[in-house]
């Protein structure tokens, strides 16, 4: 089994169960709470919230780094990041990966399954463009918010389609409400989740097989229960299903070099870590998969599966370990976390992330409601 990287064992951990170099307050509207409340039940319901939480925290951690390697990330944060920084829009505020993926989730609880119509126009609405959209995606939902055709927008910019991860980051939902669905009725309401803005054969895949992977996540264990109850049994269970060559690649290559990931070593330090053969073995794993700054699905995807396989039992360090890889952080740590919350449910979030999570307007407060609305579905056809 795989053990934790190093900064979950870091001699200086306390109450988050990791050291900050840096000064916390709570986040605008956050009131005081002591972590998330419990779901309703014992069973999916806390996978569901879990996911979601997981993805916002990963999305809110990241955000601050956005664009730096790890070296730079190593520099800014001797004793690594793992709380909550000013970022775009203040302390604790999410980016557009968590508006995303909070609007569809809507779209499926107003539509009790995944129409690509609704799903647009609650894009549409959510959108506020100082998230930190990117410049085609602001384009499509500007275009929506005019009345465009929402099957027609995914090709204004790029005739045959973005393979960008925009999709991948946001689908979660999807997964969670259909995690009993074939592959084929899966794949289709990805597609339809994507479809006013990534129709790229890669772009969609990615999203699939991120879906694939909460949906598989959410039925499974940590122990060994479940269709993806281990690192190998998930990647045996995703790699069939890729349909293009830049996926199908890049979870072979995960596959293969999961048994010769090593136990990593404690360090005492962050020069320590990065230092390590463990590290060094995880940098060979990324670059062989995904550029520096993540953009295609199918590299941000294989990133965000990598830190999932290799925090297993952990999920915080699961998403810190995401942003530690660098590049696109907030877009691989929100899908590593909506995994690993799939898979863990929702008492493992540290308190010092729920109480400095927004919550004002759609935030903190709102996400738990969500998530308990949707964790009602079932959708299998």
């Amino acid at each position: 089994m795989l053990q934790p990287l190093p900064w979950a064992n870091h001699p200086r951990k306390q109450q988050l169960g990791l050291h900050h170099s840096r000064d916390s307050m709570p986040a605008t509207g956050a009131t005081a709470a002591a972590g998330p409340p419990a779901a309703e039940d014992g069973g999916h319901a806390t996978r569901v919230l879990g996911s979601l939480l997981g993805a916002v925290s990963g999305d809110t951690l990241g955000s601050a780094v956005e664009g730096w390697d790890w070296r730079r990330i190593r520099s800014e944060f001797p004793d690594a990041l793992t709380l909550f920084q000013d970022a775009r829009m203040g302390l604790g505020t999410y980016t557009d990966d968590t508006q995303m993926t909070l609007a569809l989730a809507r779209s499926l609880v107003r539509k009790g399954k995944c129409d690509s119509a609704d799903a647009a126009y609650m894009y549409a609405q959510a959108f506020q463009p100082e998230r930190g959209y990117g410049r085609a995606a602001a384009q499509v939902l500007f275009a929506l918010r005019a009345g465009a055709d929402h099957r027609a927008t995914a090709t204004a910019s790029f005739p045959e389609g973005s393979f960008a991860n925009g999709g991948a980051m946001r689908i979660a939902p999807v997964g969670l409400a259909y995690r009993n669905a074939s592959p084929a009725v899966l794949e289709q309401a990805v597609r339809e989740a994507l479809l006013c803005t990534h129709v790229h054969p890669e772009g969609v895949d990615g999203a699939f097989i991120q879906a694939a992977a909460v949906a598989a996540l959410a039925r499974s264990t940590p122990a060994g229960s479940g269709p993806a109850g281990s690192p190998a049994a998930l990647l045996t269970l995703l790699t069939p299903l890729a349909n293009t060559k830049s996926m199908r690649d890049k979870l072979l290559h995960l596959a293969d070099s999961l048994p010769h990931a090593s136990s990593p070593r404690q360090a005492g330090n962050w020069e320590g870590i990065t230092d390590s053969p463990d590290w060094q073995f995880d940098n060979q794993v990324l670059n062989a998969i995904a550029a520096p700054f993540q953009i295609p699905a199918t590299e941000a995807v294989g990133c965000a599966l990598w830190a999932v396989c290799r925090h297993w039992n952990d999920p915080v360090g699961c998403i810190v370990g995401a942003v530690h890889m660098g590049g696109d952080t907030d877009t691989i740590a929100a899908m590593a976390g909506a995994m690993a919350g799939a898979l863990h449910g929702s008492s493992w979030l540290p308190a010092e992330w729920w109480d400095n999570l927004e919550n004002g307007a759609d935030g903190r407060d709102t996400i738990v409601e969500v998530a308990r609305e949707l964790s009602k579905l079932d959708v299998t056809a």
